[in-house]
């Protein structure tokens, strides 16, 4: 048996630069700034004149950053968005934070109907956050 590790939202996203190019574009771009995203498979590309420090921070906020990300605060956490609930650390769990201590004292209806109850909190949850990016 192998263990296969399932990529993630927010696993990283790598960028490279490609040239210099012989002849140069009509344009005279003689190098490819290449950026992709390794969970979603997106890819951009530019074509630039020269490989100065201003075009790569240019590209990457025209781009990537300013095109893709929404520019007001949601009021959540990336990793609350994705799972919908906070992160647990490890310190919570060698400390014994109250919210864990909490979960163990649980049995079975009791611990279902809590994670019923934690589901509908999270569509509540959701919805408070996508209105608050419709608005």
């Amino acid at each position: 048996m192998h263990l296969v590790v399932k990529p993630w939202p927010f696993r990283g996203w790598a960028m490279d630069l490609i040239g210099k190019i012989y002849p140069a574009s009509s344009k005279q771009h003689y190098f490819i700034i290449v950026a992709i995203d390794y969970f979603t498979k997106w890819m951009e590309a530019k074509p630039v004149k020269s490989t100065t420090s201003q075009e790569i921070i240019t590209f990457i906020e025209e781009q990537n950053i300013q095109r893709t990300s929404k520019r007001e605060a949601t009021g959540m956490t990336p990793y609350a968005l994705s799972y919908g609930h906070d992160a647990i650390l490890p310190m919570e769990i060698a400390v014994q934070s109250l919210r864990i201590a909490h979960q163990h004292s649980l049995v079975g209806e009791d611990y279902s109907q809590a994670m019923l109850l934690e589901l509908e909190g999270l569509d509540t949850s959701r919805i408070n956050t996508l209105n608050k990016l419709l608005a």
